[in-house]
């Protein structure tokens, strides 16, 4: 599970200096551990083990290299929104520029849970936090298809009557990319209107440059048959007049 936070105010303090912000927008998330297993994201230093406890976090090395200006950042607080410190107990590896997991900043889903107001939103089946993501991989021999027909009865044991008009629905990873309300990317319907519009454009190239071509070409035929008469004994030729033979 991963539930991304879109705009955060990070304050760095230090005795005897004057507080640092930074303002973060759409690199803050607070995730499970398990999250950490289901994707590529390497610790470079620091154990997971210490993102069970509440209120740590783990930064990617660009994080720390920025905020504190080393990435050995083992042990170093920040705040959040100026009601929450976070202790740093472990560095990730830089994320890729080709991902749609742009998260910077993971802070330890056990903050949540520790907190009263924060789990009872959890708790809370009336909404739908589009920021709120749940990831899972399939056991070896089992489909999608049975995920999605236990979504029936879980929402039947779990929602108010008020609101089981909801529904759920298992997307498969790959579709992620092309969905703006679940990754960073556009819909794919915007990307064959571009590629149709890249070849119409390619089209209309081609025709001109081949309306070109012919006309370059009925010229040139006149200036070679020109040439080859201006070789001939008794032609004298000059400038674009090419004279009979004698």
């Amino acid at each position: 599970m991963v539930s991304a936070r879109q705009n955060s105010l990070v304050t760095l303090t230090k005795e005897g200096t004057a507080p640092v912000k930074f303002k973060e927008e759409n690199t803050r998330a607070f995730a499970e551990p398990e999250f950490f297993e289901i994707f590529d994201l390497p610790l470079v230093q620091g154990s997971m083990q210490g993102f069970l406890q509440p209120n740590t976090a783990l930064v990617t090395e660009k994080t720390a290299l920025k905020y504190f200006g080393t990435t050995d950042a083992l042990g170093k607080s920040f705040r959040v929104n100026n009601n929450a410190d976070y202790q740093i107990v472990g560095i990730l590896r830089d994320v890729p520029e080709n991902t749609d997991l742009r998260y910077q900043i993971y802070c330890s889903w056990a903050t949540l849970t520790a907190d009263p107001d924060a789990k009872r939103m959890l708790n809370n089946w009336g909404g739908i936090n589009g920021g709120t993501q749940c990831f899972a991989t399939l056991r070896e021999g089992h489909t999608a298809a049975e995920l999605e027909n236990s979504f029936a009865a879980f929402r039947e044991k779990y929602f108010h009557p008020e609101v089981r008009e909801f529904f759920y629905h298992a997307v498969p990873l790959t579709a992620v990319h092309f969905d703006p309300e679940l990754g960073t990317g556009i819909r794919m319907a915007y990307v064959w209107a571009l590629a149709l519009i890249g070849l119409f454009l390619l089209l209309t190239a081609c025709v001109n440059f081949v309306n070109m071509a012919t006309a370059q070409a009925l010229s040139r035929a006149r200036e070679v048959g020109c040439a080859k008469r201006s070789a001939a004994p008794g032609c004298n030729f000059s400038g674009n007049l090419c004279p009979k033979r004698a």
